[in-house]
């Protein structure tokens, strides 16, 4: 095995922690395991081919495919010797990853085939390699994750979506979430009066552009709160809230605690 290898000293207190990134080739025979994994491992296969199995369930794995392999999972990888391949990884933890790929809605998928996510991979190892501290390190790794994760949910979204119209609003929200968007700006988007938006964007996504358009600024709030120092008031303006009480109203309807009471939460 050929590669290189960046390891971070991350403090394992904080919601959001990098402890190993690389990039490896692999030509000939090799087979590594692990049980109930301390960490969550995300990797990308550059070329080449290998097998996988994870809890039990064996996987091939090609070119252009990713995988997340769960904390506290079993997995293994298997190369025969007579195929290859080359990937970049790396391992975090923290409780927040766990949060954002619940979130999501990610956790139960293993493999996604053909995700177009080598640019964030490549940003990954970037900052690894970089000379930045760690905590630096580990806030700009959580950026990163959370835009993969969105994309990762795109791509699977646009194989089944029905409505190009509902993805069109979805998409444009995803775009804007810091802005004023509102029904009127939503129908000019796709020619559709406003009840007919509603009842697109609700068939294709089980909820309304505006749930939508909250869960989405939540998520992003949540990631601010638990990975930055950013004031309240800051993170209520950066994810497109009028105001910092009318935030902390619909954030603790949400989640039964205020943004402070969660930043607080997080880090302990």
């Amino acid at each position: 095995m050929k590669g290189k290898v960046f390891c971070i000293s991350s403090s394992r207190t904080e919601p959001y922690y990098v402890l190993m990134a690389g990039i490896n080739r692999i030509t000939d025979t090799y087979h590594l395991k692990r049980t109930n994994s301390q960490y969550f491992t995300l990797e990308y296969l550059i070329d080449g081919k290998e097998k996988v199995v994870h809890d039990g369930i064996a996987y091939d794995v090609g070119k252009g495919d990713m995988y997340l392999f769960m904390k506290g999972t079993d997995h293994e990888y298997f190369s025969s010797g007579e195929d290859y391949w080359t990937k970049i990884w790396i391992n975090i933890s923290g409780p927040l990853v766990e949060d954002m790929v619940r979130d999501y809605g990610l956790s139960k998928q293993v493999v996604f085939r053909g995700a177009d996510v080598y640019d964030y991979f490549k940003r990954f190892l970037s900052v690894c390699r970089s000379d930045s501290p760690a905590s630096e390190v580990n806030l700009k790794c959580a950026i990163i994750f959370h835009e993969l994760l969105q994309e990762l949910l795109k791509s699977q979204e646009q194989k089944t979506v029905k409505s190009l119209e509902a993805y069109v609003m979805k998409d444009y929200i995803d775009m804007h979430i810091s802005e004023n968007i509102n029904l009127e700006l939503l129908s000019s988007v796709v020619y559709k009066s406003r009840s007919q938006e509603i009842r697109v964007f609700k068939s294709e996504f089980k909820c309304t552009p505006y749930e939508y358009l909250l869960s989405q600024r939540f998520r992003q709030a949540k990631l601010l709160l638990s990975s930055t120092n950013l004031l309240i008031k800051e993170i209520a303006g950066q994810i497109g809230f009028p105001n910092e009480h009318y935030f902390s109203i619909l954030f603790k309807k949400k989640y039964g605690l205020t943004p402070m009471e969660y930043r607080r939460k997080k880090s302990n």
